[in-house]
């Protein structure tokens, strides 16, 4: 009698412990469901309209429109005036999924892998350090240039930036709005060592950022067979 007791006990304990398995399985199968549900829904890039937005604006757009082209995804641009208030951090690129709002492009891809989407989930260790280390790369060089020829070279400041950045706001709000933005700018552009290069500085350092990407490139693609 015991023996059976015994051998009935444990047949308790695996079922229960099958079915918590089960229960589990489940619900993160349900979760990942949930979450490529998200991605059916057409995503919406916002971005300034053409008489309005700056370089470094227009690289970050193009940057996120080719990584939902990369992972395949729906989505379609909507061009807006203050795009850049309805950001949440105040930077662009912008996008709305679903019930989401989210900007800036790392954040994004960080969201985009959270519910699914990774270009890198394919990737060895050493493959996915060897990408951080070239997004690295391009943030510090080429969006810095970017920042540099917008905001601190005073021909192209004085010729583009500050038509372009005053265009939907009336005088004096233009002029405040701008001395604010580039002076932020300019605070960064000098913490990280850029904003007392010149020009031909600034562009011996992206002739090397894109002679490493070229170099690199050469070989296979960042992810393999995918561009």
């Amino acid at each position: 009698m015991s023996l059976v007791l015994k051998s009935d006990t444990e047949t308790m304990v695996d079922s229960s412990f099958v079915k918590k398995i089960l229960s589990n399985t489940n619900e993160e199968i349900g979760q990942g469901e949930k979450s490529a549900a998200i991605w059916l829904n057409e995503a919406i890039i916002y971005q300034p309209i053409t008489e309005q937005i700056v370089l470094p604006d227009k690289a970050g757009c193009l940057c996120l429109e080719a990584f939902m082209r990369m992972c395949n995804l729906n989505y379609r641009i909507v061009c807006r005036t203050n795009v850049e208030n309805m950001s949440p951090s105040g930077k662009l690129p912008l996008l709305k999924i679903d019930i989401f709002l989210l900007s800036e492009f790392h954040t994004i891809v960080q969201f985009a892998e959270e519910k699914g989407q990774s270009l890198s989930k394919n990737l060895q260790e050493w493959e996915k350090a060897e990408l951080k280390s070239y997004i690295s790369l391009v943030n510090m060089v080429l969006v810095n240039a970017e920042n540099y020829i917008t905001w601190v070279d005073q021909e192209n400041f004085n010729k583009v930036t500050r038509i372009k950045h005053g265009f939907v706001h009336p005088w004096p709000l233009d002029i405040l709005l701008i001395r604010q933005k580039r002076q932020t700018i300019l605070n960064n552009l000098s913490a990280l060592g850029w904003q007392d290069k010149t020009m031909e500085e600034v562009c011996g350092e992206v002739y090397l950022c894109c002679e490493a990407l070229s170099e690199r490139l050469d070989e296979d693609y960042f992810f393999k067979n995918t561009p």
